[in-house]
């Protein structure tokens, strides 16, 4: 979604004003806004699913993602996943 699409010249101006404070913040700001509370709120299902950081490419998600998990403690877990299945007699 691109927010200049359509705007008019005060719309860009309130558009340019809103992009240079969220890239001053920095991620550490950013994480605590949206997720006060982190460490308290783990086990609550409706936590994250009711809290969203929009960005535009995936580097920007996985930077994000990076910076949350320097908060929680314990050992990292991968979890893999796949779009599709490959079929192969024997392997199901």
């Amino acid at each position: 979604m691109r927010l200049t699409v359509g705007a008019n010249q005060s719309q860009l101006g309130q558009i340019s004003e809103f992009t240079t404070w969220l890239l001053s913040i920095g991620d550490d700001l950013l994480v605590c806004f949206v997720y006060p509370n982190l460490l308290l709120n783990l086990n609550n299902t409706s936590y994250f699913r009711d809290k969203t950081i929009l960005a535009p490419r995936l580097e920007i998600v996985n930077d994000v993602n990076k910076h949350t998990m320097k908060y929680l403690m314990g050992k990292e877990k991968t979890h893999l996943s796949s779009d599709s299945l490959y079929v192969e007699e024997g392997n199901i």
